[in-house]
């Protein structure tokens, strides 16, 4: 740090800051707790896209059913299966289970 100043090199800064960048050099490196960190991120942004798809799942998992039920009711007052599939994108396969 005295070599910097003395050579005007972030000399404003480290009159500011001095103290902080020293607090910065003597602290210990802890490579343990940097993974503990590091896997406690990883878990949560887990937990995070586990949610996200479980949602994105229910949604999709209830528009199927929105369609199976629709589908229901079209067959139920005499639609083709050809006019049911148009109507909810099910395939006649589908239809046809119903």
């Amino acid at each position: 740090m005295k070599y910097c100043q003395e050579h005007d090199i972030l000399r404003e800064y480290l009159e500011k800051h001095g103290t902080e960048v020293i607090n910065m050099l003597y602290y210990e490196y802890n490579q343990e707790l940097e993974r503990e960190v590091i896997r406690e991120e990883a878990i949560e942004d887990g937990i995070e896209m586990g949610r996200k798809q479980g949602i994105e799942i229910g949604h999709a998992e209830g528009h199927a059913e929105e369609k199976q039920a629709i589908a229901r009711n079209l067959l139920a007052e005499g639609s083709t299966s050809e006019f049911v599939q148009k109507i909810t994108g099910l395939s006649l396969d589908e239809i046809a289970e119903l």
